[in-house]
């Protein structure tokens, strides 16, 4: 039985019976009893038995509540969560959706505002200083956040950089900041990156136009990245 489980589990029955130093090959369950109490887990006498659950409570609080990527932990409790969506800038509907949807808590509108009221949180206080956006707003500009108009920046801001602005004053520094970049942006004339390649048939691209294929109709081509070739 103990290959089924394997290895993992010997490990684990190494170190339970290593709790009654009298004897080693005698499990104190009740060494564990508080464990196994966590989930309503009954005792019993089973060494190996207790060894499993034991391992089942440590890999399921190895993960997620809800088993998905990315989600919140269930530690966080719901003014953690209000503060955490509200800082990422989320409007009160969006907040009210994620808080629904993934948390299975359901708020109204009036009570939201009310618990980010007694938390202190609101949106026209507490902005951050006009130079210390300035800043974040030239680093974001040097990278691929460059082509960002000024709606998409400040929620960046907000999200990536937990400040507080205001959109025209967002606004104004972008215009401020990077000038040409805005004419630019207005025009559609976007700064794209360089293409480089060392010579002929270093790189080859492939393509294909299928929208013509319900008429049995299927192109593909192949061009060389340094000389356009057709291949």
């Amino acid at each position: 039985m103990k290959e089924r489980f394997g290895e993992c589990n010997c490990v684990l029955m190494d170190a339970l019976r290593s709790l009654d130093p009298e004897d080693s090959t005698f499990l104190d369950v009740s060494k564990v009893k508080p464990l196994l109490d966590l989930t309503n887990t009954p005792i019993v006498e089973s060494e190996y038995t207790v060894a499993h659950q034991i391992l089942s409570v440590q890999m399921k609080d190895s993960f997620p509540a809800d088993g998905g990527p990315g989600t919140v932990s269930d530690e966080l409790t719901e003014a953690g969560l209000i503060q955490k969506y509200f800082s990422e800038g989320h409007t009160y509907d969006v907040i009210l959706d994620f808080l629904r949807t993934k948390h299975n808590i359901f708020l109204s509108l009036s009570t939201l505002k009310r618990r980010l009221r007694n938390a202190g949180l609101t949106r026209r206080t507490d902005y951050t200083p006009i130079g210390t956006v300035d800043a974040a707003i030239t680093h974001e500009l040097t990278g691929s956040d460059q082509l960002l108009g000024y709606v998409a920046l400040w929620q960046t801001l907000r999200q990536k950089n937990f400040m507080t602005v205001k959109r025209d004053d967002l606004m104004h520094a972008i215009y401020r900041l990077d000038p040409s970049g805005v004419q630019l942006r207005h025009r559609h004339r976007f700064v794209r990156r360089g293409y480089f390649t060392a010579g002929p048939n270093q790189v080859w691209h492939v393509d294909g136009y299928d929208k013509l294929k319900t008429f049995g109709v299927a192109i593909s081509g192949c061009i060389d990245g340094f000389s356009r070739k057709v291949m």
